[in-house]
């Protein structure tokens, strides 16, 4: 809606993922901070996961 606010205060990742393919044509640009995504929410995933098995008292 407010494309990023007033110096991209409101820039979200997805968003700039969206303007480096689509308006930048950058391609490339856009690949590596998907992939940098991807692996960041994998992280937390795994992290999340081990913290709920220490919880319940898994392995």
């Amino acid at each position: 809606m407010t494309k990023g606010g007033p110096s991209n205060a409101t820039n979200l990742v997805l968003f700039y993922i969206y303007q480096q393919a689509v308006e930048h044509y950058d391609i490339g640009m856009a690949s590596a901070a998907t992939l940098l995504t991807l692996a960041a929410l994998m992280a937390l995933t795994a992290l999340s996961f081990r913290t709920m098995a220490n919880r319940e008292g898994g392995p």
